[in-house]
């Protein structure tokens, strides 16, 4: 799996405005074609090529694909708070991250010492891998699982307007469509007669596949900038507590907000668990301390600050 940790480290230049213009396009749509992208910026078409093959080579731009967990199978996301004693967190959380079913994991300051995000088939592998499987780690004292029941965002720029409708059970990705994502997990840009020339099939069947695809919500393309992970220092989980029958005005006011990357109502120790991303301590304080508690409905707010990536991969996730 890409790991974006792993490609903010291996990044070792910076980028110039003509790139920050380039990779803000390919955010719009990361198959934005070639000529249009070079009259946006005025430069050639095999200067676009150039200038994007580099960003792609020097790990500061990931373009790929992003399934949606519950077209693999996966029914449940679990937030899991985990407390550590007697051995290194960092080494309670490689091992963590190992689990095929992990899908980030954290170190942090606050009421747990890390937090990791796992994704379960069924209710029996949600208690076989917390009680059984995590539980077991060398290291850890105790494990808070939430688990996510409506998610209200995902990722700043995706927000539905009303997470009780999302389909939790959406048609399984078949082995074309799944070979499919694959060509274009390694390429987002690859064209369709490329994938079909790859594949030995037809390129309207390509086309047809992937239409539908984005259609169902099965799966979407994304361009993500490795960069971003260490400019946005100051990342946090957020537990909160709310008043009787106040989560769903708490979520619309909390999504809003772009620096929310997450929202989810969840069973558990909290009543919604969200996340934020921000590049300055002073906006996180302002957050936690001044806007937060005074949303209606708001009773307390935990904060688990993260001090370090040890996982985060970016194939599987949600489209809403």
């Amino acid at each position: 799996m890409h790991s974006l940790q792993a490609r903010a480290k291996a990044d070792s230049r910076s980028t110039d405005e003509l790139d920050d213009r380039l990779i803000t396009i390919l955010q719009e749509d990361v198959r934005h074609p070639v000529g249009k992208i070079a009259r946006r910026l005025g430069i050639s078409t095999p200067t676009v090529r150039r200038r994007i093959q580099k960003l792609k080579d020097d790990n500061i731009l990931y373009m790929g694909v992003i399934t949606d967990l519950y077209a693999v199978g996966y029914e449940f996301l679990i937030f899991c708070g985990v407390k550590v004693t007697g051995r290194e967190a960092l080494s309670v959380a490689t091992d963590i991250a190992k689990l095929s079913d992990t899908l980030t994991v954290n170190l942090v300051q606050g009421h747990f010492d890390i937090e990791a995000v796992l994704a379960t088939k069924s209710k029996e592998e949600i208690g076989r891998l917390l009680l059984h499987v995590v539980a077991s780690i060398p290291g850890v004292d105790s494990v808070a699982p939430s688990l996510a029941l409506d998610v209200w965002k995902f990722q700043a720029d995706t927000v539905p307007p009303n997470p009780s409708l999302i389909a939790r059970k959406k048609p399984q990705l078949d082995r074309l469509n799944l070979e499919i994502l694959d060509c274009l997990q390694n390429d987002a840009r690859m064209s369709m007669r490329g994938v079909a020339s790859r594949l030995g099939v037809t390129s309207s069947t390509v086309r047809a596949r992937y239409r539908q695809m984005l259609d169902r919500k099965q799966s979407r393309l994304t361009a993500v900038r490795s960069q971003e992970t260490e400019r946005a220092q100051q990342v946090a989980y957020l537990g909160i507590l709310v008043t009787g029958g106040t989560a769903a005005d708490v979520c619309t006011v909390i999504s809003a907000l772009p620096e929310i990357s997450f929202v989810a109502t969840t069973l558990g120790p909290y009543d919604i668990i969200a996340c934020a991303v921000m590049t300055e301590q002073i906006h996180l304080t302002r957050l936690i301390e001044q806007f937060l508690p005074t949303i209606p409905g708001v009773r307390r707010v935990d904060l688990s600050h993260c001090v370090e990536n040890v996982k985060y991969q970016l194939e599987l996730g949600l489209v809403l």
